[in-house]
C-alpha cells in the first residue's frame, strides 16, 4: 500500500498534542516513553525537528529529533539525535517511515550539519528493516550494540533489550572522527 503524503514540520502547540496522541496509538501501554507535546515544542522552537507525515487529514506519521553535540578528543560538532519516529498502526507498510527519515536527513542538511545518531531495537523485523535502508541513504559510520531496561519499552518485557546505534554522515567530508 503506498499512500500521498504531507509532511511538513509542526510548530503549534496543537499539532504536538497531535504528535503525543499518535505517540499513544504507536506505543500503547508505554506511557513513560511520551514525549510530551511541551517538549516537542519547545524542541522544534529551538533547531529540533519535529515533523508529521499527513494522509489527507489524518497524521500517519512523525519523526521527532533534537540537536545534540558530538565530541571527540580532537573536535566538536552539532548533531541531531533521532529520537522517535512513529507510524500509525493502520499506515505501517505504506512508507511513510521511510518517507519522514528521508525529510529529517534534508531538513539537517538544511541546517548545514552532516551527523545524525539514532538507536533502534534489531529484533522488531519492521525497525530493523526501515533502519537498514535508511543507513543506505548516508555513510553509516558505526555501528555499535547496547542493552537498555526493555520494562520501559514494553515490547520485551522482563528481558533486557538489545538496540544498535547507528551514526550516518549525510555529506560533505564527514572528517570528524570517531
Amino acid at each position: 500500500m503506498t499512500v500521498a503524503l504531507d509532511i511538513r514540520l509542526l510548530h503549534t502547540a496543537e499539532e504536538m498534542s497531535q504528535v503525543e496522541s499518535l505517540q499513544q496509538a504507536v506505543w500503547p501501554g508505554a506511557d513513560v516513553e511520551i514525549v510530551p507535546a511541551h517538549l516537542l515544542l519547545t524542541a522544534a522552537h529551538n533547531g529540533g525537528l519535529v515533523a508529521g507525515a499527513w494522509a489527507g487529514e489524518r497524521l500517519a506519521g512523525f519523526v521527532f529529533s533534537f540537536l545534540g553535540l558530538h565530541e571527540t578528543e580532537s573536535a566538536r560538532c552539532l548533531k541531531h539525535c533521532s529520537h522517535q519516529l512513529g507510524v500509525h498502526p493502520d499506515f505501517r507498510s505504506a512508507g511513510v517511515g521511510y518517507a519522514l527519515k528521508t525529510h529529517q536527513r534534508e531538513h539537517v542538511l538544511r541546517q548545514g550539519l552532516e551527523l545524525i545518531t539514532w538507536t533502534y531495537d534489531p529484533l522488531l523485523a519492521r525497525n530493523a528493516q526501515l533502519n537498514r535502508v535508511y543507513s543506505q541513504l548516508v555513510r553509516l559510520h558505526q555501528a555499535a550494540c547496547f542493552c537498555g531496561c526493555a520494562e520501559r519499552c514494553g515490547t520485551s518485557v522482563g528481558m533486557m533489550k538489545a538496540r544498535l546505534a547507528g551514526r550516518g554522515w549525510n555529506g560533505g567530508s564527514g572528517s570528524a572522527k570517531a
